[in-house]
């Protein structure tokens, strides 16, 4: 790493940076100079705020806590070199890396590779947690959309949240991330540079947690898609002058905290917590445990991962429909007016999927990815609780205990129950019971009689709790009628033109498992697509699946998805679904293959 003397001007101060290094954060003795004549000197870790503003203190000028952000990022950027031009980028995506990356595009289970690798990276999933790295990673992948999903991880401090973002992260290239370890109010505004397509990490968002001004910011930059704040700052003469701030978009947050953000910024957020129960920590202690003793997974390559997100950047199409969309606007709960920043961000996580798994997915008559109901299926998993809680209202699993505690024990009219008896009840941490009371106090659901703030909580049971919501439909009940499907295929009309997001270049309708053939030296035709999958027979012990199929058994013929999995009937006329990968397709497709039963 270079290590020589780098000098930055920011807003007529300059920075002397010397002996930078990245380590736990961006270290470095740092000088600020006015005029030749130093203002302050100290070695500190320009990610933590805390450093900052006593560097700024002691220079005794406080906005420059504020200018040491884009200093951080200047020295970065001097660190890493030049960025690659784009035909280099292109040129690293050769030979057996660029290969082993179209494998895992063509791998339907893609989210199960990236579970494994996060594990082996470190991250051990908890039990509850499970889904976790993959809706991370399907969050960070959104960046290559018009409109990038937003997420908030919640938990207690130690549970392991930040350590998680901080690891699915590591599957991306570099400049996919701008990450930051806590924040100024006004921090963001001195980035520089462009955040499109690029996804924001802010872990213990300190600066976010309350409204103000960067609270402000980031409702702006989440959901706008830019920033353009008008400012008034000292000139290098020092006068007064006005000047407009701007951070060009789109960009999506993924940010940690311990104590959530201010009310207006949470609904623009899908928020998911860090399981933190003692199987889940005694799932933890074993994972460390492991690694110790030097029995944890080898660290896996990285590269192909890389390369995933380069060839989706410059080969892939970002340009997804998705037929269903009306169908699963009808049957999603519309109580909640916040249904209508989440259902976009539902949309956009199908999408993602749809886009990591295009080279599996057919084209329309506009070069669009067709999202399928598999890519449905699969957000579904990763989501639904969540959307569970938010058609509820907010009433987690964690408020829907403490609330049921409280009302066990409050068997008389006048019975209180105080923070320290819930804990003995319910045998869990006292912080985490606490933020949940807390919570279901706001809600409503319980009461604190006790009007002196600091003395013991009196707590009473308040609101009713709703009944557990299914908020998100099952994928069987999204299936389109049949004149809707072979709209979308034929492209007789450009339907669900609200659904589709940035251009990534025209592609002739195909089938997933035979693309065009790649244009001579095209880095998409180092590896084959997937072959399809090899006929099977059935025999008198298959007799379920071959009812399944549509046949009475030995020597009947049945059909298969390219993919190997069993093609069965269903009530639409000409239509067949895949059994394994959920892939609708056509009678008369010539991609399918049959097979007869054993003779």
């Amino acid at each position: 790493m270079r290590s020589d003397i780098v000098e930055i001007v920011v807003h007529g101060v300059t920075y002397r940076i010397e002996e930078p290094i990245v380590r736990d954060g961006l270290r470095a003795t740092v000088t600020a100079l006015v005029d030749g004549q130093a203002l302050a000197t100290d070695r500190l870790n320009l990610d933590r705020e805390r450093d900052r503003r006593r560097f700024a203190e002691r220079a005794g000028n406080p906005a420059l806590a504020d200018d040491l952000l884009l200093v951080r990022e200047r020295v970065l950027e001097y660190l890493a070199g030049p960025p690659p031009a784009a035909s280099e980028a292109n040129k690293t995506l050769d030979g057996e890396v660029l290969a082993a990356a179209l494998a895992l595009l063509d791998d339907p289970q893609l989210l199960d590779r990236v579970r494994e690798t996060v594990a082996a990276l470190g991250w051990t999933p908890p039990p509850g947690g499970e889904h976790l790295p993959a809706l991370v990673y399907l969050v960070l992948s959104s960046r290559l959309l018009e409109r990038p999903v937003n997420l908030l991880v919640e938990g207690p401090s130690g549970a392991g949240k930040t350590l998680l973002v901080a690891t699915v992260a590591q599957l991306f290239p570099a400049d996919a991330i701008v990450a930051l370890t806590g924040m100024s109010e006004r921090g963001l505004l001195y980035l520089g540079g462009n955040l499109s397509h690029r996804m924001l990490l802010v872990t213990e968002a300190a600066g976010l947690h309350r409204d103000g001004i960067g609270a402000a910011i980031m409702r702006s930059v989440t959901w706008e898609g830019r920033v353009r704040y008008p400012t008034v700052e000292k000139d290098e003469s020092g006068r007064l002058v006005s000047r407009v701030i701007e951070l060009a978009g789109p960009t999506g947050l993924v940010t940690t905290t311990t104590r959530g953000v201010e009310e207006e910024l949470a609904t623009r957020l899908l928020a998911v917590s860090v399981p933190e129960s003692p199987e889940a920590t005694r799932a933890v202690l074993r994972a460390i445990g492991r690694t110790a003793n030097g029995s944890a997974p080898e660290q896996p390559d990285l590269a192909p991962w890389h390369a995933l997100q380069r060839w989706l950047e410059h080969e892939g199409v970002r340009s997804v429909t998705i037929p269903f969309a009306e169908r699963l606007a009808e049957l999603v709960p519309a109580d909640l007016v916040r249904m209508r920043r989440d259902f976009p961000q539902l949309l956009t996580l199908i999408r993602a999927h749809a886009l990591l798994h295009q080279r599996q997915r057919e084209r329309d008559a506009h070069g669009r990815i067709i999202a399928t109901l598999a890519d449905y299926a699969a957000v579904h998993r990763l989501v639904a609780p969540l959307y569970g809680v938010i058609a509820a209202g907010g009433v987690t699993e964690g408020v829907r205990m403490v609330v049921s505690a409280v009302a066990e024990l409050c068997l008389e009219p006048d019975d209180t129950v105080s923070l320290t008896r819930l804990v003995q009840l319910l045998g869990r941490d006292k912080s985490r019971i606490s933020r949940h009371v807390r919570r279901a106090i706001e809600l409503g659901f319980l009461v604190n009689l006790e009007p002196v703030k600091g003395r013991p909580a009196k707590l009473r049971p308040g609101d009713p709790l709703p009944p557990p919501v299914s908020a998100l439909p099952d994928p069987e009940n999204l299936a389109l009628p049949l004149e809707r499907n072979t709209a979308t295929l034929a492209g007789d009309r450009d339907h669900d033109a609200e659904n589709t997001v940035a251009p990534g270049g025209a592609t002739p309708p195909q089938h997933p498992q035979h693309p065009p053939r790649p244009d001579e030296g095209s880095v998409a035709g180092v590896a084959p697509p997937l072959r399809p999958g090899e006929q099977r027979s059935f025999g008198d012990a298959d007799a379920e699946i071959a009812d399944r199929c549509g046949v009475a058994g030995r020597g009947q013929q049945c059909m298969f998805c390219p993919c190997g999995g069993v093609l069965g009937p269903t009530d639409r006329a000409g239509w067949l679904r895949c059994e394994r990968c959920g892939q609708w397709m056509r009678a008369d497709d010539p991609a399918l293959r049959r097979g007869k039963g054993g003779g």
